[in-house]
Order: structure tokens, then C-alpha cells, then sequence
């Protein structure tokens, strides 16, 4: 295991902290989940080195793998991240461990072992499987959290191995096309004419990000928002011109990591020069255009898809 000292300091006593690389091998829990975890449920909370790397407590790696453990009988991470280690330990010897199910029968797995298969089937190559156990995870009231916990860890997991040449290259075009497949159907619905606010979203020329514009949209959809989608690479003019038509009160704009920031910055002040009107917002998407955040009026900036689920729950108050 590797064991490495947090630079303000010991973690608990005398005992050193642990890094995010070494608590993913110990615990089971992907990277990907943790910072998610950390966001949505302010647990774990790391310590952070001068570079910004995360370094973990000895005591916050046990509640992880006990939180790991109940995960795998199903229960469901908002339920019990809360919980004192105690009670998590309790729970476990009162509960009776399930068999691990079919991937066609069981909808009812937790985000985290559906993850945890899904790359099991992304390495073997068993895209069949893999799709089927998708389908059957995504349920229409569960849509926020298959995309938060299932596609995003998946899809910078897929980026990894690809990088890395652990995954050729058709495999990773396979599975993020059956991605893709899934968030459209999970959007397809019409959305009511009273529906609010109405959005339009789409990608700048150059930014073909269709993953993330299909995830923003099912998690705007399933809060109820109505959403019209342009596709990717939209020309500024066409992006404006289909504001005005379609009375639209917001439209969203996902940025991936490549994308230059002063070419991003140029494009979103043409863009609010050619909408003419203050009263359409624009919201920029992804870690990307975080440094530009407040550099433009009448541009909400938004790192992560969970700014956006905010910043929608502030527009409708």
C-alpha cells in the first residue's frame, strides 16, 4: 500500500495519510466516485498537498470500505455516506449478503456495482452485456444519478484506458455510442408547452462534446426543464437566431478540457453580443472555462454538471 504523510501534518496521531490512488486500491472505490462523494455528500473529506493531490485518514478509509460493503448489498450510497462507522458496521451484521444478480434481471444495483461491472465489461470486450446492463439500470427516476455515478466516471474511465492503450480504440467508440444511445432515450420525452424554463442546448464550432451535451440534457429533462438540443458545432449566428425563434430562456454551452479559453472567452462574447437581449441566459459548462467565471456579464460559468443541477433549482425560485 502506498502510505504517504500529509504536508500540514499527521491524519490521525502518528499514523500517515493515504492517497487517492492508494484508497481506490484498497477500498474498491473508484477515484471518480470519491470526488463525487466528496461534492454531493461532503464526505470524504482529504487533505490536500501543496499541488492540490488528495491524502485520505486512516479513519475515513475504514468507513470507506465499510460504506463499499453495503454498497455491494444494495444499498444506496445518499443512505448511508452519513452514517457513523459504528452504525455502518451494525448495519452490515444485521443485513444478509445478497447474491451477486444477473446483469438482465436486476435494475435495482446500486450506482456504484453497476460502475463496477460496467468497466468489467468494457475490459472483456462484452458489449452486449454491457448495454443490456445499462438498459436495465436506467429507470426514468433514477436518470440524475446513472448520469452523475454510472456515464461520467465511466466515460473518464473509457478516456483513461484509451489513453493509456489498455482499450483499442473501436471498444471505446462502441461503448460511448451505446452511452449516447441510452441518454437520448432517457430525453426523448416532449417536454410539455408550460414547461420553464425552456433550454437551448448545443456546442460551439469545434467542440463536438456530444457525451456531455447529451448528459447535461437528461439531467436538465429530469428536473423538469424544457430542453431543445441543436446538436454540436452550431455556428454563433445559428445559436442565436434559434434562441429568438424557439423562445428560449437559457442556453447551455459544454466546453471539454482541450478547449482553448481565449477562444472560449471570444466566442461567448460574441455569442451574448449576438442574442442582443439580456433577458437569454447563457451557461458555459465544464472545468474548462472555470477560470474565465466572472470575466463576462450575463454568463453563468458552471465547472460541473451538479452547478448546473444548482443553478437550475435557483433559476425556478
Amino acid at each position: 500500500m502506498l502510505l504517504q504523510s500529509l504536508p500540514n501534518g499527521e491524519a490521525d496521531g502518528q499514523r500517515p495519510a493515504i492517497s487517492i490512488s492508494a484508497v481506490e486500491r484498497e477500498t474498491g472505490i473508484l477515484k471518480e466516485t470519491l470526488r463525487m462523494w466528496e461534492r454531493r455528500y461532503g464526505f470524504p473529506t482529504p487533505g490536500r498537498s501543496p499541488s492540490g493531490e488528495r491524502f485520505y485518514r486512516r479513519t475515513e478509509v475504514l468507513k470507506l470500505r465499510q460504506l463499499k460493503l453495503l454498497i455491494d448489498k444494495g444499498y444506496r450510497p445518499g443512505s448511508i455516506v452519513g452514517k457513523s462507522l459504528d452504525e455502518l458496521r451494525g448495519m452490515d451484521k444485521a443485513s444478509r449478503p445478497e447474491p451477486v444478480p444477473d446483469a438482465n434481471l436486476n435494475p435495482r444495483r446500486s450506482a456504484h456495482s453497476t460502475l463496477e461491472t460496467a468497466l468489467r465489461l468494457v475490459q472483456t470486450s462484452h458489449t452486449g452485456e454491457l448495454h443490456n446492463w445499462l438498459h436495465v439500470s436506467l429507470r426514468r427516476d433514477w436518470v440524475q444519478e446513472f448520469v452523475l455515478e454510472i456515464v461520467r466516471p465511466l466515460a473518464a474511465e473509457i478516456a483513461r484506458a484509451g489513453e493509456s492503450g489498455e482499450l483499442p480504440d473501436f471498444a471505446q467508440r462502441l461503448v460511448i455510442q451505446q452511452l449516447e444511445t441510452l441518454l437520448r432515450a432517457a430525453t426523448s420525452e416532449t417536454p410539455p408547452s408550460s414547461a420553464t424554463p425552456r433550454i437551448l442546448l448545443t456546442t460551439l464550432p469545434g467542440e463536438n462534446r456530444r457525451l456531455e451535451l447529451l448528459m447535461t440534457q437528461a439531467l436538465h429533462v429530469a428536473a423538469g426543464a424544457a430542453c431543445m438540443s441543436l446538436g454540436t458545432e452550431t455556428p454563433i449566428e445559428e445559436i442565436a437566431r434559434g434562441a429568438a425563434s424557439l423562445r428560449a430562456d437559457i442556453i447551455v454551452l459544454p466546453f471539454g478540457p482541450g478547449y482553448p479559453m481565449r477562444k472560449a472567452l471570444a466566442n461567448l462574447r460574441d455569442l451574448r453580443t449576438a442574442l442582443g437581449s439580456e433577458k437569454i441566459a447563457i451557461w458555459a459548462s465544464g472545468v474548462a472555462v472555470r477560470r474565465i467565471s466572472g470575466r463576462l456579464p450575463g454568463v453563468t460559468i458552471l465547472p460541473e454538471l451538479e452547478d448546473g443541477m444548482k443553478a437550475l433549482a435557483d433559476w425556478a425560485h
